[in-house]
């Protein structure tokens, strides 16, 4: 880092060259970190340049630089890429992301959301350039629409994603969306991004100055070090202005250094620095020098954003399926999600092995492209489709074939294997070389022989810690592993207390240590041993090894004392119990927040604790994972409950998505705050609320003479009546995704279909008995009449079909209708309506 003598201005510089030679960068080594030998670069070692820098003498500016560079838009959303973007930006994953388009679709904001064209349509570019011609200027408009280069499995059957263009009023606003879906819902900042993705497309080139000057040094005997400086500034911001990636944003401080390094379409953001104004020949003065090593790193593990990214390029699955991919791997434990990233556990590798030696065809990248391909043919009459369908089930190398030859030739054993051999030792003599891992129905296990002679197996269960993140298990933790296989466990030595045996031992649920004898020993001591669950990676360092004596000792020790509570002068104690780490004052447990350590907490950090969890209100204390300080007068928290971690803010209960949880320290306070938001725009009931009103009814007896008094129907309960046959119907869904998505629409209603729905509520008389009114006809929907007539019709012919597939089978008849069919059952229901509103007048 150098200043220039008349300005003294500082600015950074990096060493290039030694004498004329480049010095060594990471394409001039080999896998191995060895410099390649055809390379001419100087390998320079950290000693040697620090030596250099201290020799140097001299320093001016040598050649300055100056030219312009032009930065082309981003084109408009494809599924896969607002997928991306949505997972960088809005912290959504691929599944949320089209949950949420899909809200937006049917709410008539955007359009179709799978697709794998990029192409605007002419009204869209018209709209979209008149908007960005109105708030922008007409110098921020692009000189025209180019289409683009396709992705190279891109069917283009729809349009890109964008905003849906309401007659004579243009793109919705976000403020509209905000009326229908809440200020905070996820609807609101997805479609924010869609917007200004598109108008982006259609805007100017961003314009930058790049500004790039040598430095030389002086070197003893002749020699010359050369030192480059680069400088970059926004000349013309262009599309920048509708789409950039703001400085200091809630998505750019999640962005983990995975994402960063993956890059993607996103990198948006500007990396300005400015260099002083140089001149060539102008003296400058050395304020600093650093010798800095450098290594690269290696490829990042996956994101949803770029493993979605290279299902596209490798053509596999097609838009509508990219989430479910991602879904299914996290739901079979394939992968978890770790920080962003996309862990594959051992299971993965089990699985992948034996698909990968025994059905490449099937696993391959371009099998969904060739099918694809084969299809068209079919489509075009070039193939015949008969025997294409006989080939893939029926032939040599069918499917059929395939099946049978797996179950005669591949052994249950060998299918059960995990083939990763950077777990197994390949030196003979070596503890780790006869170590064999085999996956379960109860998960993974490690197992080796004694010796070559005894026929006696050590087997021991690897914790599920371990499992889901196959990079964490090495030989030497293996090895550790094993040496507790025995009845005893591994043990560390006796207690200097109490002169009793201290073990480390793995059971169904992880590590634990034992003092004393175990329940099925011999019971010497006339004491319950006493065990203390504790954390993988405290157990089994990953240098090899287990945990120390010391370290158990100090663990077994626990509750310790760590304050005098100030309230009441009462002792504050701390340790690990059956559910983790604690905090105990008053006599009360408290979940310890997980980025504290019971052996570790000082007694400030202590006081602090307990102090956020007195400001939590009174029954909201237990397990509380992080603490989000006060919001609009009440303390917010994540904590953990029966079914996971959630947000608790006064009576509110918001849930927080799968794929934050993970990382819950990380979760920004404003987005923790939108999801409390979110719940309460949704207007569900908060905690208590199902129980309030609710009496005992200890002996009494239920009245079998009479009418059972009917409960008043709701506005909610008949419009879940109206549209819950046809969810479940045409669209098979199951009852708990059609009152999910029920839940969605009722939403995003608008006053006028709330009103008509509530003013139906309050006409329905639920006064039962003989001087009763008649019952008002139920109002029927076209889709309910054509049911009830048909139903019966196919139950009948095909009696062993089940109800549900007879309902799914009424929804595809329904949707094949024709235009006169359906205005006949139409009619039918209108003229239901009409008998119903009669009868109630």
């Amino acid at each position: 880092a150098g200043e220039t003598a008349s300005t003294s201005k500082d600015f950074e510089a990096r060493l290039v060259e030694v004498d004329g030679r480049r010095v060594a960068g990471g394409k001039d080594f080999s896998l191995t970190g060895e410099l390649l030998e055809t390379s001419p670069a100087l390998w320079l070692q950290e000693t040697d340049a620090s030596e250099l820098v201290a020799v140097a003498t001299g320093w001016h500016v040598g050649q300055v630089t100056r030219k312009e560079q032009r930065r082309r838009p981003p084109r408009p959303f494809t599924t896969s890429a607002l997928q991306q973007e949505s997972n960088r930006r809005v912290r959504l994953s691929a599944a949320d992301t089209m949950r949420t388009a899909q809200r937006l679709y049917e709410a008539g904001f955007i359009t179709y959301m799978r697709t794998d064209s990029a192409s605007l349509s002419a009204s869209a570019y018209d709209q979209a350039v008149s908007q960005v011609r109105e708030t922008h200027g007409q110098d921020h408009v692009g000189t025209g629409h180019e289409k683009g280069k396709a992705q190279a499995f891109a069917q283009e059957a729809h349009e890109a994603i964008r905003p849906a263009i309401r007659d004579g009023a243009g793109f919705p606003t976000v403020s509209e969306v905000a009326e229908s879906f809440g200020q905070a819902s996820a609807a609101v900042r997805v479609y924010d991004l869609i917007l200004r993705r598109t108008l982006a497309s259609v805007m100017a080139d961003a314009v930058y100055d790049l500004t790039g000057a040598s430095v030389t040094a002086e070197l003893p005997e002749g020699g010359r070090a050369t030192f480059r400086a680069n400088g970059k500034t926004v000349k013309f911001s262009g599309f920048l202005q509708a789409y950039e990636h703001k400085e200091g944003s809630s998505s750019e401080a999640q962005e983990s250094p995975a994402e960063r390094r993956a890059g993607g379409d996103e990198a948006l953001e500007d990396d300005d620095s400015l260099l002083p104004a140089l001149e060539e020949g102008q003296d400058l003065v050395l304020v600093s020098a650093v010798a800095r090593e450098h290594s690269t790193a290696p490829p990042p593990r996956y994101t949803e954003a770029s493993f979605v990214k290279e299902l596209e390029q490798c053509g596999v699955g097609r838009p509508s399926t990219y989430a479910q991919i991602v879904e299914t791997l996290k739901e079979r434990n394939y992968v978890s999600v770790q920080q962003s990233q996309l862990i594959p556990s051992l299971t993965a590798f089990v699985v992948t092995s034996l698909l990968e030696n025994h059905c490449p065809s099937y696993v391959k990248p371009s099998f969904t492209a060739s099918m694809e391909a084969t299809l068209d043919r079919i489509a075009a009459g070039d193939a015949d489709r008969s025997q294409y369908l006989s080939e893939y089930f029926l032939g040599e190398q069918g499917l059929e074939e395939t099946v049978q030859r797996l179950d005669a030739t591949v052994s249950p054993e060998e299918a059960r294997r995990v083939h990763l051999p950077h777990l197994c030792g390949s030196q003979e003599g070596d503890s780790t070389a006869s170590i064999e891992l085999f996956l379960g129905p109860y998960g993974v296990w490690a197992e080796r022989r004694a010796s070559l002679e005894d026929d006696q197996l050590e087997r021991v269960k690897i914790p599920s810690e371990f499992s889901a993140d196959a990079s964490s298990l090495n030989p030497a933790r293996l090895d550790a592993l094993l040496s507790t296989a025995q009845p005893v466990g591994r043990v560390l030595g006796t207690h200097p207390d109490t002169q009793l045996p201290v073990s480390l031992k793995v059971g169904p649920y992880g590590p634990y240590i034992q003092h004393g004898q175990s329940v099925e020993g011999p019971e010497d001591s006339g004491e319950k041993a006493k065990t203390l669950s504790v954390t993988c990676n405290a157990a089994f360092p990953r240098e090899g090894g287990t945990m120390s004596m010391d370290q158990a000792v100090r663990l077994l020790a626990l509750p310790r004392e760590v304050a005098v509570d100030p309230e009441d002068g009462g002792v504050v104690t701390v340790g690990i119990g059956r559910y983790g780490p604690f905090i105990r004052f008053k006599g009360a447990y408290h979940k310890l927040p997980a980025s504290e350590d019971p052996l570790e907490i000082s007694e400030e950090r202590a006081l602090e604790v307990i102090a956020v969890i007195r400001a939590t209100p009174a029954g909201q204390r237990k397990g509380i994972e992080r603490d989000f300080g006060e919001f609009e007068g009440q303390r917010l928290v994540a904590k953990r409950g029966r079914f996971g971690v959630y947000l608790s803010w006064g009576k509110v209960r918001a849930a927080i998505p799968k794929d934050l949880v993970a990382d819950i320290d990380s979760l920004p306070e404003d987005m923790a705050q939108s999801l409390v938001k979110d719940k309460l725009a949704s207007g569900s009931p908060s905690k208590g609320g199902a129980k309030a009103g609710k009496k005992s009814t200890s002996g009494k007896k239920k009245s079998s003479k009479g009418a059972t008094k009917k409960r008043k129907a709701t506005a909610w309960s008949l419009f879940c009546a109206d549209r819950r046959p046809e969810l479940m119907g045409t669209e098979g869904l199951s009852l708990g995704a059609a009152m999910q998505r029920l839940g969605e629409e009722w939403k995003g209603l608008d006053e006028a279909a709330r009103g008509k729905y509530e003013k139906s509520a309050a006409e329905q008389d639920p006064s039962p008995g003989a001087g009763a009114n008649p019952r008002t006809p139920r109002r029927r929907t076209a889709y309910q009449i054509f049911v009830s007539e048909r139903r019966k019709a196919i139950a009948e012919s095909s009696p062993s079909v089940s109800f549900g597939e007879v309902s799914k089978e009424l929804g595809r008849v329904w949707r094949e209708l024709s235009a006169l069919e359906r205005a006949q059952f139409e009619e039918k229901a209108a003229n239901t309506a009409q008998e119903a509103e009669t009868t109630a007048l």
